[in-house]
């Protein structure tokens, strides 16, 4: 029975976990560090990397899809324009020159992580750093909406058994040790 209750709570967690880590990003108090922290302490060096890497590239094609990056936009001709609106080039030299603009995203991973405080609402503060993080604004209302879960808040005996394909007695017993 604990094995087919870990097979689903590890399909339910690749299933969510990337949305929770993205959505635990996109709040200001822990950004990019506290998803490494967790990766690294649980399950190693070398799994939080991995996992890391799969995170920011998720949150970059995100960002890019939120930004209207794909192919049938203007965005790639309108970056090729200078402040004046004149068409001008993007060469290797201006990126080492630090010409080129960062991204919302790279500004805000970049921003030191907001004070925790007591009764902190991250809508207000996003409502708040919209006019300087317009894009990814919508991106963090968008995901901070998302329900955590989808359990019932007082399942019955039937919904324990079919979520974890146990007997009535042993759905009986997870509801009392719930109570």
């Amino acid at each position: 029975m604990a094995c087919k209750m870990k097979k689903k709570f590890d399909t339910y967690w690749e299933k969510c976990g990337l949305v929770l880590a993205i959505a635990i990003i996109l709040d200001p108090q822990f950004k990019l560090d506290i998803v490494r922290r967790w990766f690294q302490e649980i399950f190693g060096q070398d799994y939080a990397d991995e996992q890391c890497a799969r995170i920011n590239y998720t949150l970059k094609q995100l960002y890019k899809e939120y930004s209207g990056g794909g192919s049938n936009n203007l965005t790639g001709y309108f970056d090729m324009l200078d402040p004046l609106g004149m068409p001008g080039s993007t060469s290797s030299n201006d990126a080492e020159d630090g010409k080129l603009e960062k991204s919302e995203l790279e500004r805000y991973l970049e921003e030191p992580k907001f004070r925790s405080v007591g009764d902190f609402d991250i809508l207000t503060w996003w409502r708040a750093n919209t006019p300087k993080f317009p894009k990814l604004a919508k991106m963090a209302r968008d995901f901070l909406a998302i329900p955590v879960s989808t359990a019932q808040s007082n399942p019955s005996v039937d919904d324990v058994m079919e979520t974890f394909d146990v007997d009535p007695e042993t759905a009986e017993a997870f509801l009392f040790v719930r109570e």
